[in-house]
Parts: structure tokens; C-alpha cells; sequence
């Protein structure tokens, strides 16, 4: 059974009547494993969906053997070109994909979607799983996510609820999951999101680029006030920004907050120069009873 649609929402629309049919006759298709797709991104759809689970079905028939993948999303012709190193900014999720395609001897091309013929509808038929094979199923990219939350003062929890009300990352949340148009966005703001837009990717309802939480507005005072904490220096603070989170002007924000001096080797206490004061004390000390003595 192949259903297709103009529209990403006609086919839904056709999908839910199909659906519904299906139940009035005591049928029922198992769609448990595509529910975790949901909070997936456009880009991981396209390579887990269409890339990776192909290869891993026809892997019999496939390995040792040159073959060639079309896909009709073009990011992933870069992503996953065999002659190209992966970007070190790349979702974990996709450089895990294309660490799997890289056992194999393939090329990977572009195709229109107005070129395609046939239809990927066994996609829509996986195997029956039970619920609990689903709930123990532990996603490594799910889990690496968490481990990177776990470092920030804030939890993802926040940052999603602070994400849907902020404005423009709410409109960058949407291209995320529906996938950017061809033209860029006319909301300036969102210009530096467009650049990186093959690289964003979703966890838990929170923008992710690459390994790194893109930042709200709302929360990005409180993320920097504890990294400003550590009393390291500019560029100290900002590789360590680069490490767990990213927005558009961070660095610049850094660099604007009031920086103290320290003495060096002790951040506390000016330490060298009370030295230098105690030993200049010391000397006139020395003088003075010398020129006393004589």
C-alpha cells in the first residue's frame, strides 16, 4: 500500500484516513518505532529514513560491491560524500551515520524530488516491536545530548520552554523541522542560522549545532555569568563557550563584559605585587640601619 500526497500535509491527511479505515475493520498497522521520529530533525529523517535504513536492509546484497546512493536532499551529498572529511560541526547523530557508511564502497549523488518515481513505501511498514524493546532501546546521540546538558547551568527543560517563546529561534525551530527553503529567511536575525542550517539539529525540543546547545536569548546572561565565574581570561572563555553552547554574537557579548585583572599564578589576591612592596620595605629597611651603623 503506497500513500502519497501534494503536500507534507495532504499526506498526513491521506494518512490518517487510511489509518482510520484500517480500524473500522479491525486492522491495525504498527507505527510504535516512527513515534521517536518525531523529534527528529528534516536532515535526520532524510539519512536515517532513506539513507541508512536502505543500506542497512539490502546489506546482503550490497557490501563489497560499488553502488550508488541518490537522495533528493542535497545537504547530504556533502555530509556523506566518501571523497570529503565530515564537518567537525555536524550533528553526533549524522557523523554516527556516516561512520557506518563508510564501511561500505559507494558514491552518493543528487536527485529532485520531481525525478523520483518510486515511492518509499515500505518505510511506512517497519516490523513489529514490542513496547518494551522500544523503552529499552537507549539512543548513544540521545544519550551524549544529555551528558552536554548536564554541564550547563541550565536543564533542557528550560531551554526549551525558553526556546518556543523566543521569536526568532522559534521561526529557526520550524526550518529545523520542516526543512529550510530555498531562498534565505527574511528575518535578519536568522541570517546566521541560515548559514548552518545542514547542521542543526533537535533534541528534547532544544536547537543543537553540532555538539553544541544553541542558547536562547532569555537564558544566554545566566549561561555566561557562569562561565564569567571561573575569572579565566577572553579567549580561555571563549573556547570554553565554543565546547557546550552557541548564539548568534556570543563571542561579542563576551568580550563586553567587565574583565578585573588578576595577579598572576593566584586570581585572589594581587600577590606579586605585595611581594614586590614587602621586598622594596625590606631593602629601605636594610638601607637605613646600614647608613645608622655608620
Amino acid at each position: 500500500m503506497i500513500i502519497s500526497g501534494v503536500t507534507d500535509q495532504e499526506h498526513l491527511d491521506n494518512l490518517e484516513e487510511v489509518l482510520s479505515r484500517l480500524s473500522e475493520h479491525g486492522l491495525r498497522a504498527n507505527i510504535g518505532p516512527l513515534q521517536k521520529l518525531k523529534n527528529y530533525s528534516q536532515i535526520d529523517k532524510e539519512a536515517s529514513l532513506a539513507l541508512v535504513w536502505g543500506v542497512k536492509k539490502f546489506h546482503t546484497y550490497i557490501f563489497a560491491r560499488h553502488f550508488t546512493l541518490r537522495t533528493d536532499h542535497k545537504p547530504l551529498t556533502a555530509i556523506f560524500s566518501p571523497t570529503k572529511a565530515i564537518p567537525a560541526t555536524t550533528a553526533a547523530r549524522v557523523q554516527r551515520y556516516a561512520l557506518f557508511l563508510s564501511g561500505f564502497d559507494y558514491e552518493i549523488e543528487h536527485r529532485s524530488s520531481t525525478q523520483h518515481c518510486n515511492a518509499d513505501g515500505l518505510s511506512r511498514l517497519p516490523l513489529a516491536t514490542t513496547e518494551d524493546e522500544e523503552n529499552q532501546s537507549v539512543d548513544p546521540v540521545e544519550a551524549f545530548h544529555v551528558s552536554q546538558f548536564s554541564m550547563l547551568p541550565v536543564t533542557w527543560q528550560q531551554v526549551r520552554k525558553a526556546t518556543q517563546r523566543d521569536s526568532t529561534l522559534a521561526q529557526v525551530y520550524e526550518h529545523v523541522m520542516k526543512g529550510w527553503h530555498e531562498n534565505k529567511d527574511p528575518n535578519l536575525r536568522a541570517q546566521p542560522f541560515y548559514s548552518r542550517r545542514n547542521k542543526l539539529t533537535m533534541h528534547q525540543g532544544c536547537i543543537m549545532w553540532g555538539s553544541r546547545v544553541v542558547t536562547p536569548t532569555k537564558l544566554r546572561s545566566e549561561v555566561l555569568q557562569v562561565l564569567h565565574e571561573s575569572h579565566v581570561c577572553v579567549v580561555r572563555m571563549k573556547a570554553l563557550a565554543r565546547s557546550y553552547v552557541w548564539s548568534s554574537g556570543i563571542d561579542l557579548e563576551i568580550e563586553r563584559m567587565q574583565w578585573l585583572p588578576a595577579a598572576p599564578y593566584h586570581p585572589a589576591t594581587n600577590g606579586l605585587a605585595e611581594r614586590f612592596i614587602q621586598t622594596t620595605k625590606q631593602s629601605l629597611t636594610s638601607m637605613k640601619e646600614d647608613l645608622g651603623s655608620t
